[in-house]
Parts: C-alpha cells; structure tokens; sequence
C-alpha cells in the first residue's frame, strides 16, 4: 500500500497489512463483472455503501428476490427428487460462480420445470381420486344389491338380454323386498315414511360413502333431521380409501370409510341430508332410486 495514502487500521486481530481506501467508479453494466473478478481474488474487502437504507429501495433487491425464488425452485425440485427416489448430484465447490445471463436462463429453465412437475402431480392426484371414486362406488353399488335384494347380487347375462317386463318384475320385487325390510326394522319408529310409499308415493334416496368417524354423527343428524321418518344402512368398508384434502397441495390420506343409504320422503330433507352430507365432508353418488343398478 502507498504510505502517503489515508490507511485504515483495523487492528493485528482482523487485518495482516495496513490497508488503503481507495474508490473506484465505473458503468452500471460493468460494475457487477468488476466486483465479482475483485471477490474472487480475495486481496479486496468490499464495504456496503447502502447501509442503512431500507432492502426494497437497494439497487441489487431485484436480484435478491429473483435468487430467493431460485433457491425456493431448487428446494421444490430436490423435494420431489427424493420422493421419487431419484439421487441427487452435490454441488461442485470448485465450479466457477453463474454470472447474471446465466442466472436469468437458470430461473427460466426451473420455472419451466417446477411447473411441468406440478401439473403432473395434480394428474396423478386426479387419476388417483378417480380410481378411488370407482372403487367407492363399486362398495356403494354392493350395499344397494344388499339392500334391495336381501343381500344377492344382480348378474345378467349376455345370453339372455332382459326385456322390459323382465326389468319391470324385478323392479317390482325389489321394491316389495325393500318395503318388507323397511317394514321389518322400522317398527313404530318409521312407520310414516313407509305408509306413505305404500299409499303410492316413492322414497327418495340419498347415498354415498363417508369416513368412519363421521359415520354415526351423519346417521344420528338424519334422524334428527327427520324426526325419525327415515331409514340409514350403514356398512363399513373393509379397504381404506383415499380422502381428499381441501388444500389440493396436499396428498389425500387413505382412511376407513362407510357405505350409506339414507331413505326418507320429501325433496326439503333432500337438501338437508346432502348440506349434512357435504358438511362431513361425504361422497354423494347417484343411485335409482328404485333399485336399478345396473
């Protein structure tokens, strides 16, 4: 250092030499380059001259808040790396630091990644619901055929197609199985929800799937809701099933579930029973209402 130029000392603790201030001025376009070349060969310490003045108001907070969402990028991508199983390569210590033409580039290749990977996992957690409402459904369809038919299943076969009076005598039968039945487990407690289908008019049915611990709440607001003037099949699932989340971030979780039938009369307890339903969070699935299944 020059000994007729103003040094500053910070002490033997922090500093080898004596060292001289010195200034350099230079274009906006060129400092970043001449600052980085300076860091990298340690012989210069760099002082902040925007001390003191708030970060959203530097010059560099651009490039801050684009290095922070880099680095947010890279954590997501090594997230889902591990969870796939996929090994991931270290960083080379010694690789030459990325100038900003190449971070700029860096960024747009992870935005395009980052969200190639998140639409493929809103697909695969699509196509995983999908397949979960088939096999609920499939557990639902068999509580029906329980119900309806006093526990046979419907099978038709190929070779003898049914006509329409074939499908209207089965209809009658399962309704008069499904009237004994109702009969036989209401008693005096739904007497008038059946004696009104007997006079002519027609149950309404609201079912679906709902997880376990909200079963019996459900079943015990439906009667409440009705007075008593309705009929719950209840049957657990011998599978867990996936319940979905209301974040769509996060994974559906396999829980045990419940097949429901829930019989009553009038469209106003409709509305009730499926408010209940959606606030238990249930599956609701259409199912004829007089006993076709298929």
């Amino acid at each position: 250092p020059d000994a007729s130029a103003p040094t500053c000392h910070m002490g033997s603790l922090f500093r080898s030499h004596a060292m001289t201030m010195v200034q350099i001025i230079d274009h906006n376009d060129g400092a970043r380059e001449v600052v980085e070349l300076l860091g990298e060969l340690g012989v210069m310490q760099l002082v902040d001259l925007n001390a003191g003045t708030m970060g959203n108001r530097r010059t560099f907070s651009d490039d801050l808040r684009r290095n922070d969402a880099v680095m947010k990028r890279l954590e997501f991508l090594e997230r889902a790396c591990e969870a796939a199983g996929v090994p991931v390569r270290l960083r080379d210590e010694h690789a030459p630091l990325m100038s900003r033409t190449q971070l700029a580039g860096l960024d747009g290749e992870l935005r395009s990644l980052e969200r190639e990977i998140a639409d493929m996992k809103a697909e695969e957690r699509r196509v995983l619901l999908v397949a979960n409402g088939l096999r609920e459904n499939l557990h639902l369809l068999r509580l029906g055929a329980t119900v309806y038919d006093g526990g046979t299943e419907a099978v038709v076969e190929a070779e003898a197609w049914p006509t329409p009076s074939d499908i209207e005598l089965a209809e009658e039968r399962r309704s008069s199985s499904l009237r004994e039945g109702l009969l036989q487990q209401a008693g005096t407690t739904g007497a008038g929800a059946v004696g009104r289908m007997d006079a002519g008019g027609m149950l309404n049915l609201v079912a679906g799937v709902i997880s376990r611990s909200n079963a019996h709440q459900f079943e015990r607001l439906a009667h409440r809701l009705s007075r008593g003037n309705c009929m719950v099949y209840n049957e657990p699932i011998d599978e867990p099933l996936l319940l979905a989340s209301r974040d769509p971030r996060e994974e559906p979780a396999a829980v045990p579930k419940n097949a429901f039938l829930v019989f009553f009369s009038g469209e106003v307890l409709r509305a009730k029973l499926l408010k209940v339903a959606g606030h238990l969070s249930a599956t609701i699935y259409p199912l004829h209402e007089t006993g076709r299944l298929v």
